[in-house]
């Protein structure tokens, strides 16, 4: 019976986590974009390549968001090097980048 009781207090605490895990990484992604939006180009920079966001999100995701910095803000330069890197991440054979 005790083990039961382990069991399932361990399932509960694995959902609970994995609820606010997905809650802060929506939310905080949905901030990151409305940065973008609303021209905080310079507080959306000094997040973007935090320890929080590279814990939270695959490197996908990161380069997702920094290339469409660059696009919105008009870097072409910028925009032509992240995609490289995305090009480099698939040439790999790194397909976290298409599960994302």
């Amino acid at each position: 019976m005790d083990f039961m009781k382990v069991i399932a207090v361990a399932v509960v605490v694995a959902l609970v986590m994995f609820t606010v895990i997905n809650t802060l990484k929506t939310t905080t992604y949905r901030k990151m974009v409305s940065l973008l939006e609303n021209g905080s180009f310079e507080e959306f920079h000094s997040k973007i390549d935090s320890r929080f966001m590279k814990t939270l999100f695959p490197k996908s995701a990161i380069l997702d968001l920094k290339l469409n910095a660059a696009l919105v803000e008009q870097k072409k330069k910028e925009a032509t090097a992240i995609l490289e890197q995305i090009c480099a991440m698939l040439d790999q054979g790194n397909i976290e980048y298409i599960k994302w």
